[in-house]
């Protein structure tokens, strides 16, 4: 299962437009799955793995994933 929130607003300063959005990922049940049975995942990608004091391998933050974004538009003819 995927959680995902999602939030922004728009900003409008004079001739400038500013767009400022940020995301928060969320998983659960991967434990058991192809994605984690044996590690094969684990080179890479940007997740960080670790071996549990059972031996399984899980993410390391329990894939929580925060992402922000942040835009500037204007035209030139404006600014100057």
């Amino acid at each position: 299962m995927l959680y995902l929130n999602q939030a922004g607003f728009t900003w409008h300063i004079g001739p400038v437009k500013w767009d400022f959005a940020g995301s928060y990922y969320s998983r659960s049940n991967l434990n058991g799955t192809k994605w984690m049975h044996d590690g094969a995942y684990n080179k890479g990608g940007g997740n960080s793995f670790v071996t549990d004091p059972a031996g399984n391998i899980t993410y390391e933050y329990g894939y929580k994933l925060w992402e922000a974004f942040s835009q500037i538009a204007f035209e030139l003819d404006t600014i100057l």
